[in-house]
């Protein structure tokens, strides 16, 4: 191999030191020998490139690129073995420097031609192993001792491969002590096409193929996991971006399969059409795809990007090159169609991921975080999108095993985003809760301020009752009084008596004028003697802890609740006893309400009552515990205490 290096180097010199040399002046005759000698030389070093490879070679190593040691012919139609057998020695053109042969959309087939010797009795079988997975047509002959022999047929258009496998490989053996020259046909006409040859051991074949299955197994593993998630979160918040996820990610393990070359292998085996294009469809599929659930994930819209109808146009145009692709490819398969054809794709294939980057720093600067992600998954993508090309047309010899550089990409770019889309999740779930939160805030502040509204009319209703229809009942009592002649006057009177004290109760209910000038649980202490007096239920209030006043807003409230529970007690708890008890704490008020009655039905718990006392300990922002299960009721509030 290194001979073979040095060889083609010394040819590129000479060539160069040749031509600089004879073209300063009008050639001597010492230059002409000079020219004579130089081709020669020339001869020389080519028959010394086509040295045999030692097979021995391939089994201390497992492995070995034998393009350095490989000539080759174009031709325009096939030509049979025997014709390329007689083709000289000098017509068959040298191997390249880089270890890829770069045939950039050749009219022309190619023709390759190697020389093996098996020296050592060492593995009965070795293969021939092809880099490139998209050739039309692979044939293999060999010739030992002037007779020629079949080793079989390969490639995307070829249903029965000779080596059941997506790469394109031959069994070789060779008798030991003998030579074989090899003749390798590849069809990948009017398309870039860039390949290199490699022998395999049997066994490092094995490991190869194994080590293959294990990494496409595990990328297809990775995609599903990234799938279920994105699809528990398409349950969970019914938001589209996470179907599209999902169909973008069936639309990566569809291209990582083509590339690989399952698709032709293993699905569809017998469609010219389908293996000339299926790479060319999977990727515009999912850059298309790609570019929309960019648009999802980071909010991009017209109002707030001013890249937006760029990638709009740029979406629908790489999906609208599908059909092209699948036209170009049916109708027009010439060369100077499918030149066009490809660097267009190139282009739309750079332009879109150029449009995904520069709408992601855009939404960076806008501050939106999840943008971060999606910018992380395609600069990786743009680094290995280049150096895959560079593959492609010959510039970088990377390596052909699997995983390469644009699988890993993809699988990376794909965990990336699912955590962004996690992240994306999360955030989202964090502004939901901040915006229950303040809209639970306006909701109280809504019923606080409808309660002192609703407060307000209640004094005003209180008022009227009290200096109306109480002064008119006073009035009425005194004219009743002096009038002689009325009869049942003391009946009057005391009728007039009662509804004046009952106008008194309804008014003091409404508002307690009490509140201007005491404390709430003066007031509630008050009410417990009133009611021992004129009730049969026996109430006792009990203080413990250091008072401290509520604002009267607050205690209105406090007051309303309180007197909502003891008209409960007193109308359906059948109790002959009851307790109020206030318990004064560091920063709140616990109010403990029991009685020994029947307790709480369940149509109690939602009745208007219920509603109204917890209504108002909502605005009061505390809490609220009722226990009926033991027949007595026990109920207990909490509120806090804001020291204003």
């Amino acid at each position: 191999f290194l001979r073979a290096h040095f060889n083609l180097r010394m040819q590129s010199r000479l060539k160069h030191h040749f031509f600089s040399y004879f073209m300063k002046d009008k050639p001597s005759f010492i230059r002409v020998l000079f020219c004579i000698a130089f081709f020669f030389l020339l001869l020389i070093l080519n028959s010394e490139a086509q040295n045999s490879i030692n097979t021995l070679d391939i089994y201390k190593n497992g492995k070995l690129n034998i393009t350095a040691n490989t000539v080759f012919l174009e031709t325009k139609d096939f030509l049979s073995i025997n014709e390329i057998d007689k083709v000289s020695l000098n017509k068959w053109k040298n191997p390249p420097l880089t270890g890829n042969y770069d045939f950039r959309f050749s009219k022309n087939a190619q023709w390759f031609k190697f020389k093996l010797t098996k020296n050592e009795n060492k593995g009965e079988k070795f293969y021939l192993f092809i880099s490139n997975k998209g050739i039309n047509e692979v044939d293999l002959k060999y010739k030992i001792d002037g007779k020629i022999f079949d080793a079989g047929k390969s490639g995307d258009r070829i249903q029965n491969r000779v080596y059941s496998s997506n790469y394109f490989i031959f069994p070789i053996q060779i008798p030991i002590h003998y030579s074989a020259t090899y003749y390798l046909y590849c069809d990948k006409r009017n398309e870039n096409f860039n390949v290199a040859f490699f022998l395999y051991s049997e066994g490092a074949l094995k490991s190869k193929e194994e080590k293959g299955k294990f990494y496409i197994g595990l990328f297809l593993g990775i995609l599903t996991l990234a799938s279920l998630v994105s699809l528990f979160l398409f349950i969970s918040m019914k938001e589209k971006l996470h179907l599209w996820y999902i169909i973008y990610i069936l639309s990566v393990i569809n291209y990582i399969l083509s590339l690989e070359g399952f698709d032709t292998t293993y699905l569809i085996t017998n469609s010219p059409l389908y293996a000339d294009t299926s790479r060319y469809i999977a990727g515009s599929l999912t850059l298309s795809l790609m570019i929309f659930v960019m648009q999802l994930f980071c909010k991009q819209s017209n109002s707030n990007s001013r890249f937006y109808s760029y990638s709009q146009f740029l979406k629908w145009t790489i999906a609208a090159f599908i059909p092209v692709t699948l036209m170009v490819y049916h109708w027009f398969p010439t060369l100077d169609f499918k030149k066009v054809h490809y660097y267009v794709h190139i282009a739309l294939q750079y332009s879109g991921i150029m449009i995904i980057l520069i709408s992601t720093i855009e939404k960076m600067i806008q501050k939106y975080k999840p943008a971060f992600f999606y910018f992380s998954a395609v600069c990786i993508l743009i680094i290995s999108g280049i150096m895959a090309t560079l593959v492609e047309v010959g510039v970088l010899d990377l390596s052909i095993d699997t995983p390469n550089q644009l699988q890993w990409s993809f699988i990376l770019e794909v965990i990336i985003i699912a955590n962004g889309i996690l992240y994306r999740y999360n955030l989202i779930k964090k502004e939901n809760e901040m915006l229950e939160e303040e809209l639970n805030k306006h909701k109280i502040d809504s019923v606080r301020s409808m309660l002192q509204i609703k407060n307000e009319e209640q004094q005003r209703i209180a008022e009227d009752f009290h200096d109306l229809i109480g002064g008119q009942l006073s009035a009425l009592k005194i004219k009743i009084s002096f009038d002689e002649t009325a009869v049942l006057k003391n009946e009057y009177l005391e009728l007039i008596d009662k509804i004046s004290e009952n106008t008194r109760r309804i008014a003091h209910n409404l508002i307690p004028t009490e509140l201007n000038n005491n404390s709430i649980s003066d007031i509630i202490a008050y009410q417990t003697i009133q009611l021992n007096q004129s009730g049969k239920i026996r109430f006792d209030f009990i203080q413990t802890g250091d008072a401290f006043e509520f604002n009267k807003d607050k205690e209105i409230n406090i007051y309303k609740i309180l007197m909502e529970i003891i008209n409960n007690i007193i109308k359906h708890s059948k109790a002959t006893e009851a307790v109020i008890q206030f318990f004064f704490r560091t920063d709140q008020l616990e109010i403990l309400v029991e009685d020994n009655g029947v307790g709480l039905k369940e149509s109690d718990h939602v009745g208007i009552g219920m509603k109204n006392i917890h209504k108002r300990v909502d605005v009061l922002k505390g809490d609220i515990k009722i226990d009926s299960r033991t027949g007595n009721t026990t109920i207990i509030i909490s509120i806090p205490f804001e020291h204003e």
